[in-house]
């Protein structure tokens, strides 16, 4: 009575769950096998469930950061050359005291060196809601760890807790069906002696009989059980015989706002608020600067054709309008 109410306790909390699994673990501790604290500490480190949601909690983690480094000033640098195989000329007429002169139009060679820097200040607030989105979303992978893990200790301890019901059966059905079969061995003396009837034999032998049974339902279930623990831990567990007393559960006050599933809903609440607010950043304009340091040939004069050292700056303002689409969007 005691486990049950516990488990029916534990499986609304979180933090206090795990609490209480450490508490209910530091109990009475067998003489061989593991105990409930080690199989659960097995199970925490090797269920491929863990590894998997701690691993979309990582992602999440590095998605998030990679959001907000995307709203920084980014910084390009790169290079380009080009080669023009033939050009447009032109031919100036012969003056007096000077021949005729033929100038290219185009350069064979180019050559562009630049490193330049681009910000924009205000997207409409779309970077700060994808950024804010992004964090949520981290969170969420966090708390559907922390759910995982409760989850994958609640079925270790409602397994470990069953083989040793299954263990406490077997020796109570064994020793039932011994004292049954003693009863038999009595009874069967006492009719040949005439002091009996067959059918005092034969009642005793179907109770035998359904004590036998019962002994093939433990044992099946003790199976089920330590499959299921090997399958949460990946080891073979020794389930040892279960404590003579039950060790005292304190359980913790009920906090809803560390239940995973409301903390989930909460969530997902403020992803959908950020949503919302990506969506209303296309009602504004966007506002963009960039600029730039180039060196190369030919430059800006095409006509001197030399190695320059010059700067490109630049503003963009932009906004479109789609027939209230965006605000039918939001």
């Amino acid at each position: 009575m005691v486990g049950r109410c516990f488990l029916r306790s534990l499986s609304s909390l979180s933090a206090a769950a795990l609490a209480l699994l450490g508490a209910l673990a530091c109990g009475p501790q067998p003489a061989q096998g593991q105990s409930l604290k080690e199989t659960i500490h097995l199970a925490l480190a090797n269920d491929s469930s863990i590894s998997a949601a701690a691993q979309g909690a990582e992602s999440a983690r590095l998605e998030a950061d990679a959001a907000f480094r995307d709203i920084l000033p980014s910084l390009n640098l790169g290079g380009s050359y080009q080669y023009v195989s033939s050009t447009a000329n032109v031919t100036l007429p012969s003056l007096p005291g000077k021949p005729a002169q033929t100038i290219a139009l185009g350069q064979q060679n180019t050559v562009d060196l630049f490193a330049g820097v681009r910000w924009a200040p205000f997207t409409g607030f779309a970077q700060q809601a994808t950024v804010e989105m992004k964090r949520l979303q981290a969170l969420l992978a966090r708390n559907n760890l922390d759910a995982t893990r409760v989850a994958v200790a609640l079925k270790t301890v409602i397994a470990y807790r069953q083989a040793q019901a299954a263990l406490l059966q077997i020796r109570i059905l064994t020793s039932a069906r011994d004292r049954a079969q003693l009863q038999i061995d009595q009874t069967t003396a006492l009719e040949r002696q005439g002091m009996a009837q067959k059918v005092d034999v034969l009642s005793l032998t179907i109770a035998r009989l359904g004590y036998d049974q019962k002994l093939i339902e433990a044992r099946a279930s003790l199976a089920d059980a330590l499959e299921r623990l090997k399958s949460l831990t990946r080891k073979e567990i020794s389930v040892p015989p279960p404590p003579e007393a039950n060790p005292e559960i304190v359980l913790p006050p009920l906090r809803e706002e560390q239940i995973e599933e409301i903390k989930a809903l909460s969530i997902q609440r403020g992803i959908l608020d950020q949503g919302r607010r990506l969506a209303q950043s296309k009602l504004y304009p966007i506002l963009s600067f960039s600029g730039a340091l180039h060196y190369g040939i030919p430059g800006v004069n095409p006509i001197q054709n030399e190695w320059m050292l010059y700067g490109t700056a630049g503003a963009a303002l932009s906004w479109s309008f789609n027939w209230g689409g965006d605000s039918l969007g939001v």
